[in-house]
């Protein structure tokens, strides 16, 4: 069974991340109620999920994740381009 390990709503945005023991990050339109992308990337259930939503310097939109997994690592993703951005090894605990 697909476990849902962790959630998180980017302030009044119509948007929501989810994490997921089936190893992906979705993120979600609520108002069309579906899923709009799935990040890949984790070899193991994502058990943690922090959010950092706001604009950068030039005004541009920013949204981005930092999701942690039981493979080990830490991804760190920008969901407004819904790529991947990186990742930390050897995380433990």
């Amino acid at each position: 069974e697909d476990e849902k390990r962790a959630q998180m709503f980017p302030g009044s945005s119509p948007a929501m991340l989810s994490a997921s023991s089936d190893k992906t990050i979705r993120r979600w339109d609520l108002k069309k109620g579906r899923c709009e992308h799935v990040f890949v990337g984790h070899k193991g259930p994502v058990l943690a999920l922090a959010v950092d939503w706001g604009t950068s310097g030039d005004s541009t939109p920013r949204w981005r994740a930092l999701s942690g997994s039981a493979d080990g690592t830490l991804a760190l993703w920008d969901c407004c381009k819904c790529q991947w951005r990186g990742c930390l090894e050897g995380h433990t605990g």
